[in-house]
């Protein structure tokens, strides 16, 4: 009897938590926001148009929002627009718009 109750109530904390999992990336997709820049945007060299689409990846806590642009190409042109190279510590992969950026 105890075994029977014990497994009873195992197999109901899995399906919560199956469900809860289940509702939170049901969620996450159908609020993904999207951000269409108004004008063009120069951030360290790099020029994005007016009307370049981002994804919002997260919002800090310390007030900032990380937006994520895709970029994608066919394996065969890779090499023809970038060199391939193994990430190093030093790499710069995060650029910053402070407010501040008049074109």
């Amino acid at each position: 009897m105890v075994k029977n109750v014990v497994i009873f109530f195992a197999g109901l904390t899995i399906g919560v938590l199956i469900t809860a999992i289940i509702l939170d990336v049901v969620n996450r997709s159908k609020h993904e926001k999207v951000y269409e820049n108004k004008k063009e945007v120069t951030i360290d060299g790099v020029i994005l148009p007016k009307g370049t689409l981002l994804s919002e990846k997260a919002q800090m806590a310390e007030g900032f929002n990380i937006l994520q642009l895709e970029v994608r190409i066919p394996r065969g042109f890779i090499e023809d627009y970038f060199v391939v190279r193994e990430k190093s510590k030093d790499d710069h992969l995060e650029y910053w718009i402070n407010g501040t950026n008049d074109n």
